[in-house]
């Protein structure tokens, strides 16, 4: 359309007529919008030459002329020179017309997306705050004033991830294409990021809603076997694997899969991460063969697209070791998990390169490899400590694990060291009253008793107790258990009266939970309520029994 208008302009006014380089600079962005780099700077240099020929030195011809200068740099690459006439022209503006008129938040506008990609947050914000407020005054619900409002959602999501502010400009924002461009594209895109955002603020039943409308308006513009409609299928395929819906989340994958191999010349990385997601998805439902087969597809697709050094060629490796560990096949359980993280590693991805060591250490353990799988925890550890700080909470779950490690292998100093430092980090995050501080307890109580220090154990024990009393979760078998232990340590102290207490209070929840009498923990406790006495032996027995079943596997899928 641009094109035939420019025929006609120069059939009518001639090549150099000032007229052409608006239809010039509107051309050059349709250019930039599809990825055409070099037709964008010819149009683009088009423009500003005609500028320039036809601009007095200080009038608005000149400040049009800087414009279209500034237009020619940014797509040139040049962002900062550009941003530099930018200003130029806004004073231009300014000193001959006011702040307060549409050229001038133009330009407020034009300065704000340089800003914003030179990462200038703040100053780009306050810009386009400024040429938002202006338009919305000139203008009113302009579409104008929706696409400021648009961008500067973006620019939260972006250098903030303030979704909460990001959500209401795009919805201000949709309200005035609602009404401006009735059912359009850009209409339905708006919508489909509505549904990220409320995604990401954890508002799923908002998220679909957004979602359906997107899909609605697709649908309506384009008919069922649009391949656009994949995208969104897609994201709700994530949302229903947020949700737990797996199934439905299988669905709406099988659904964008099918539009995107309908498609000419489609883009593998996209059927790949479809792959992925399902994979995800029939993992949770327990088809994990399935799921495998389409992750080794997705990976397949994405070494060829990627190579091996890329951050999704991790994620489906780790993905994979994590579902053969699961299946009990550790052996390509490793062999996923070392390519893993051999991808990671090059891609300088510390956080992801840390939770993939956890994988590894977690099958390690599962083998009884106890020096690799110690080896493995603790540069998790380590890269954690450096990326975190020490008292983050991820770095604590691996103390946790490492102490798990350490009593497994027998290592009790060792054990003890890591749960005192798994608790003061859980304390720190969670508060000495949380429950989470409470499981760590429970786990050095055990492990105090094995190591023969009664008192110590007891006392840990007991304060898990208070703790889980005090949450009202003291009808729980872990909590009667934890008082048969107790009462052990009192009878093996000759305290008979206070032993028999605690067994009396544990055969009482035991029975509560429906309990038979043929149950291993009521026929432990009966026994020690009908013989009047514990023993040392069975007293670090019945701790290491309980310390393995609070033992427990952290997988990271990430």
């Amino acid at each position: 359309a641009y094109e035939e208008a420019l025929y006609w302009k120069k059939h009518v006014l001639g090549e150099d007529d000032i007229g052409l380089a608006s239809l010039y600079e509107a051309m050059g962005h349709v250019h930039v919008d599809k990825g055409e780099v070099s037709d964008a700077v010819e149009c683009f240099e088009k423009a500003h030459n005609l500028r320039e020929q036809h601009s007095s030195t200080e009038g608005e011809e000149k400040a049009a002329a800087l414009k279209a200068g500034a237009f020619l740099k940014r797509a040139r690459g040049s962002e900062r020179e550009g941003l530099e006439d930018f200003k130029k022209a806004y004073r231009l503006y300014e000193s001959l017309i006011g702040s307060d008129n549409v050229h001038a938040a133009d330009m407020q506008y034009q300065m704000a997306m340089s800003y914003f990609a030179i990462n200038r947050f703040e100053k780009g914000a306050k810009l386009l705050e400024s040429c938002l407020s202006t338009r919305k005054k000139i203008l009113g619900e302009h579409m104008d004033v929706a696409i400021a409002m648009e961008r500067l959602a973006d620019a939260h999501i972006e250098f903030k991830e303030d979704y909460a502010k990001a959500l209401s400009y795009l919805e201000d924002s949709i309200a005035i294409r609602r009404t401006a461009l009735k059912e359009n594209n850009s209409l339905a895109a708006s919508l489909e990021k509505c549904g990220n955002v409320c995604k990401k603020l954890r508002e799923p039943d908002k998220a679909l809603s957004y979602y359906d409308d997107a899909l609605q308006l697709k649908r309506l513009l384009h008919g069922e076997r649009y391949t656009g409609l994949a995208s969104t299928l897609q994201e709700m395929g994530d949302l229903m694997n947020e949700m737990g819906e797996y199934e439905q989340g299988v669905k709406c994958i099988d659904d964008a899969l099918a539009l995107r191999r309908q498609e000419e010349g489609v883009d593998q990385a996209d059927t790949a991460a479809l792959l992925y997601c399902k994979g995800f998805s029939l993992h949770h439902l327990g088809e994990n063969d399935a799921a495998l087969e389409a992750l080794r597809e997705s990976l397949e697709i994405r070494q060829t697209h990627y190579g091996n050094d890329h951050f999704s060629v991790g994620d489906t490796l780790n993905m994979m070791g994590f579902i053969y560990s699961r299946k009990g096949d550790n052996d390509n359980a490793l062999k996923c998990l070392w390519d893993a993280l051999a991808s990671r590693k090059a891609c300088n991805d510390h956080a992801k390169v840390a939770s993939t060591l956890q994988n590894v250490g977690n099958v390690h353990r599962v083998r009884r490899e106890f020096n690799e799988a110690i080896t493995s925890y603790e540069e998790c550890r380590r890269i954690r400590e450096q990326e975190l700080g020490k008292d983050h909470a991820k770095v604590g779950e691996t103390w946790t694990m490492l102490g798990h490690m350490h009593a497994d292998a027998d290592h009790i100093e060792d054990a003890t060291r890591c749960f005192d430092e798994a608790l003061r980090i859980r304390k720190l995050c969670y508060g000495k009253e949380d429950d989470k501080s409470a499981v760590i307890l429970q786990k050095m109580g055990a492990l105090h008793i094995k190591a023969g220090e009664q008192e110590k154990g007891r006392e840990c024990f007991e304060e898990f107790m208070r703790i889980r009393k005090a949450k009202k979760k003291d009808k729980a078998e872990d909590y009667a258990t934890a008082l048969t232990i107790v009462g052990n340590t009192y009878a093996v102290e000759g305290n008979q009266d206070k032993a028999e207490d605690k067994w009396k209070g544990a055969l009482k929840i035991y029975k509560q939970l429906g309990l038979g009498e043929d149950h291993p923990a009521v026929v432990r406790v009966s026994k020690n309520l009908q013989a009047g006495q514990g023993t040392l032996s069975g007293l670090r027995r019945s701790a290491q029994w309980f310390q393995r079943a609070a033992a427990g596997l952290s997988d990271e899928v990430n």
